[in-house]
C-alpha cells in the first residue's frame, strides 16, 4: 500500500529584520512554504521552505 502525503503551499512576502550591535539591517524576502501532512492524523510532519532568490543575492539587498 502506498503512502500518500498531503501538501499545503503558500506564497509569503516579508522584511527579515537584523537585531546586530550597531546596525539593524533590512532584507526583503519572497518565497514558497510548503507543509507536508500526514494523512492519517493530519499533522505536519515535513517543513520546507523556499526562497526566490539565493541567500548571496538577498544579503546583497539589506539596507540599513
Amino acid at each position: 500500500m502506498a503512502t500518500f502525503q498531503w501538501q499545503v503551499r503558500f506564497r509569503f512576502q516579508e522584511d527579515l529584520c537584523f537585531n546586530l550591535p550597531l546596525v539593524k539591517p533590512v532584507v526583503p524576502l519572497s518565497g514558497e512554504l510548503i507543509l507536508t501532512r500526514n494523512p492519517t492524523s493530519g499533522l505536519i510532519i515535513k517543513y520546507l521552505e523556499v526562497w526566490d532568490e539565493g541567500v548571496a543575492q538577498v544579503l546583497s539587498r539589506a539596507h540599513l
